[in-house]
């Protein structure tokens, strides 16, 4: 486990602490999920980046030929041009 030293604004330590007493869980447990939310949030979008690459990589023609023709459903269709 690391141990690191941050500076906190005091609005924002205000804040920390106002959950920290509603939930009932020391200060520093909400310091440790704020900052796995964050770490995980970020892998989220470099995961959701990596697939929407790897999607433009693959010949949409290509996938919209192996699917066969299907009238939509009734209501679904859409408007005349």
């Amino acid at each position: 486990m690391s141990v690191v030293h941050i500076e906190i604004e005091d609005v924002d330590m205000a804040d920390v602490r106002r959950i920290a007493s509603r939930q009932q869980v020391p200060v520093e447990q909400i310091l440790k999920q704020a900052v796995k939310n964050l770490v995980e949030s970020e892998k989220g979008v470099e995961m959701l980046r990596l697939r929407a690459e790897r999607g433009r990589s693959v010949d949409i023609n290509d996938v919209l030929s192996r699917v066969p023709p299907r009238s939509p459903d009734a209501g679904d269709e859409l408007p005349p041009e």
